[in-house]
């Protein structure tokens, strides 16, 4: 199982953090804030951190177009180092080997 990237371990812990402050304001003043503000409040932190921290890794991370590629490569996956339809493997090449999981 891939571990989460520190951008989601950063959203979850705002979450945390705004449901923990204001536990907090509550033992110390007595003030009950209304669950839609703690729950509004804990969306708009997540939101601010997946808006300001950049994303490291992910599906739709690096789409930028590295020198010598076609910038269609970079929007359809397809990469240089694909194999043109020649070097794929034949099942019918006695060197062929199946790997199955």
């Amino acid at each position: 199982m891939a571990e989460p990237s520190a951008k989601t371990g950063y959203t979850v812990l705002a979450g945390a953090v705004v449901t923990i402050v204001y536990s907090i304001i509550t033992a110390a003043t007595g003030f009950v804030p209304d669950p839609e503000l703690v729950g509004a409040s804990v969306v708009l932190a997540t939101a601010l951190i997946g808006l300001l921290v950049p994303a490291k890794s992910g599906k739709y991370v690096n789409l930028g177009v590295i020198d010598g590629e076609d910038p269609d490569d970079a929007l359809t996956g397809e990469t240089a180092d694909d194999p043109e339809p020649e070097e794929v493997a034949d099942p019918e090449d006695p060197s062929f080997v199946e790997v199955t999981h």
